[in-house]
Formats: C-alpha cells, structure tokens, sequence
C-alpha cells in the first residue's frame, strides 16, 4: 500500500478489493480501536479545498480508498508527467497525455488501475459479515425524486435497505438501522442513544461495522464526533449506497461501469447531481492538469 498526494488530499493506492478486506480483518477488527475509512472521489477532493476541516478528515482517516475514475486518472497523470523533461513545451506535452489517459481509461478500464466504489466495498462487507459474524448498523439515508428534492416517505431508507441486505445474507447480524435522525450536533444525543439500546438489544459491546449515509462533508464529521462513543471498530461515511442497495436507484449498467463512464449515467439519471459532477468533470482534471504545470 502507498500512499499519493492529490491535491493535498491522501488516497491510498495500490490496493485491490481484496487487499483492503485483508487490511480491516486482519488489523482494524483486531487491535480493539476505532478506525474509519473514506470512499475518496473527486467530489471529496474538489470540496476539502475549501473545508481544511474535511480535508483533515480525509487525511487521517485509516483508509482513503480510490472512489472514482477521476481519482485513477490523477494518480496516473501525476505518475506519467513527473517523468516528462520540463521545458517550454511541457504545458501541452501534459495537456496532450492528459487527453490521451482520459481516452486509454474509456477504451482500456484496467490500465487506470482498480477503483474501490462505495458501493462495492459494502456489498463485500456485508458479504464476510454474513460469513464471519460481524455486526452491522445502518444510519441515514433519504431518497430524493429526479430533481434532488427529499421525497416525503413513510418508509425508512436504512431500515429499508436492511431488509434487502437480509434477504440476500440471511445470517447478517444488522443490529439495527435508522433514517429518522439528522445530521446535525444537535441531534447527536438521541442519535448515539438510539444505536447504543439497539447495541443493548442486541447484547453486543461495539459495532464491528458502522454504515453512515449523511452525504460526504457532514457523515465523516459525524463520524469523528459519535463513532468512538459507541463504539464502532469501523466506520464508513457511505453516501448514496442505500438507495442503490435498497433499489430505489439503479446502478449504472456494467459496460458503462466498466468504461469508466458511470459519471454519465448518473448525470442523465440525476440531472440534480450536474452541479456536483461537474466538479468531478471537467473542472477536477482540469485542476490537476494546472497543479502540474505549476509543481
């Protein structure tokens, strides 16, 4: 495992979806202390330039994994213009490699390397927990309609999703689940009360795996303030993998996913996100192409 700088924000790389299940097994479920991992994607690196506080969060997390095809393509980039000769032609040398990464990852996914979505990582948690017997708590999670509006339901998303994870892990221990509590400090109290009686309930001392869907910026703060109360051996902010694990959204089809092209699929389907994956594309490589022009 390495670690890479993108932007001033650590991703951990060099790692398979293997290889990081190996790492929380063998040492963040066995040393007894509270670890959290961040699914890291060009949104969460555009967005911790301007909150050091997140950024910070990012940067002393146990895991930042690569989450997206745009965090691929900057490793790669920085990789192969640190080796081109700096002189008066270099600016569109870097331009003109950039294009032509962008193009190898559409035609040839594997050559950015292997992306650890959200999404994947729980459906593999979730799978050893119904293997091994590790526990799980669901919190957050809120469908919105096409526009990005919060959809007024009597249904709880968490809870929800639970129940489809059940059905396909019939021996999952989930401990609970939850959607009805906010994000903020102030809900913090009955939030944590809430985990600890299911905890209760349950008859278990710690959560092994602890699933927050708050959205990124404000699930990893909450992270960092409640986690260590519970506590949680680990914890990851989620952000929209319940309503994909509940099948109120759909993932991308596999050959979009597999082109490295589910950015698009998400803007045709949720045009609401434009705003959100714009900063992903075009203005995230855009901001590493100019970062190396200046390093």
């Amino acid at each position: 495992m390495h670690t890479t700088d993108i932007l001033g924000v650590k991703v951990h790389t060099g790692l398979s979806m293997k290889s990081v299940l190996e790492v929380i097994e063998r040492c963040f479920l066995k040393d007894g202390k509270p670890h959290y991992i961040c699914t890291t994607n060009p949104e969460f690196i555009m967005d911790s330039a301007k909150d050091p506080a997140f950024r910070e969060i990012i940067n002393n997390s146990d895991l930042s994994l690569p989450d997206g095809s745009g965090v691929l393509f900057a490793m790669k980039y920085q990789d192969i213009i640190s080796k081109i000769p700096r002189n008066f032609i270099f600016p569109a040398v870097a331009f003109l490699r950039g294009i032509w990464l962008g193009i190898r990852g559409i035609i040839n996914p594997l050559y950015l390397g292997e992306r650890i979505s959200g999404v994947r990582l729980v459906e593999e948690i979730c799978r050893i927990c119904n293997d091994r017997g590790y526990t799980l708590f669901l919190l957050g999670g809120w469908p919105r309609d096409t526009f990005g509006r919060d959809v007024v339901s009597g249904s709880d998303m968490a809870t929800q999703t639970a129940a489809v994870i059940k059905q396909k892990y019939p021996k999952i221990k989930i401990i609970g689940s939850s959607s009805q509590f906010k994000r903020s400090e102030k809900d913090d109290v009955l939030t944590v009360a809430m985990i600890r009686k299911c905890m209760q309930d349950s008859n278990v001392e710690h959560i092994d795996f602890l699933l927050v869907a708050y959205n990124h910026l404000h699930q990893e703060k909450w992270i960092l303030r409640n986690s260590y109360k519970l506590p949680a051996r680990i914890s990851i902010g989620v952000g929209g993998t319940f309503d994909y694990l509940s099948g109120y959204k759909k993932t991308s089809p596999e050959k979009i996913g597999r082109r490295n092209l589910e950015w698009l699929f998400r803007l045709v389907t949720q045009p609401w996100r434009f705003v959100r994956i714009s900063k992903a594309f075009p203005i995230f490589p855009l901001k590493i192409y100019l970062k190396s022009l200046k390093s």
